[in-house]
Order: structure tokens, then sequence, then C-alpha cells
């Protein structure tokens, strides 16, 4: 499963304040055909992003790409990070 969040600076100017605006959660193979993607050649950068994610004490991380700009951060949150988000998923899927 991969999820997918999209924010937006809650303000122009301030870099520090961001909304979510949504999140979407996709099967990976459904996300790949949606984006026309070959797994293929997807190997060198899950092997890239894997191998750093080794070295990595044990947690939960964020991978973040920076909108604009060729850049992809990793972030670590603490381990109780986006439970409330996975509990909301399950309530409306029950719905």
């Amino acid at each position: 499963m991969v999820k997918l969040g999209f924010v937006s600076r809650s303000h122009p100017r301030d870099a520090s304040a961001h909304s979510v605006l949504g999140a979407h959660t996709f099967r990976t193979r459904e996300l790949a055909a949606n984006i026309a993607l070959s797994p293929e050649g997807c190997w060198g950068i899950a092997h890239a992003v894997i191998d750093l994610a080794m070295r990595l004490a044990d947690g939960k991380y964020l991978l973040v790409r920076e909108s604009g700009r060729p850049v992809v951060r990793l972030y670590g949150v603490p381990v109780d990070a986006f439970d409330d988000e996975e509990e909301d998923d399950d309530e409306e899927e029950g719905a």
C-alpha cells in the first residue's frame, strides 16, 4: 500500500505552517497502472531508498518530495504519527 498526502502552505510566505488538503491510499499495482509506471525501471530507485532506510534507527519516517524541485527528503516522525488518520480511514470503509 502507498499513501499519498497532499499539503499546501497555510500562508504563502510562511514555510513552516502547512495544511493537509487530503490523502489517498493506493494499492501499489493500481498506482503503477494509473501513472504508467514500469516496475522494472523502479528497482534502482527502490534500492537506493531502502539502503538509506536500512542505515537508520528503528522508527517511523516520512519521505517527502519537494514541489518544483528535484529534492527528496526523509524525516523522522514520532511512532504514533498519523495513527488517527488510519483510524478515520477504517471508519469510512466500514460505513
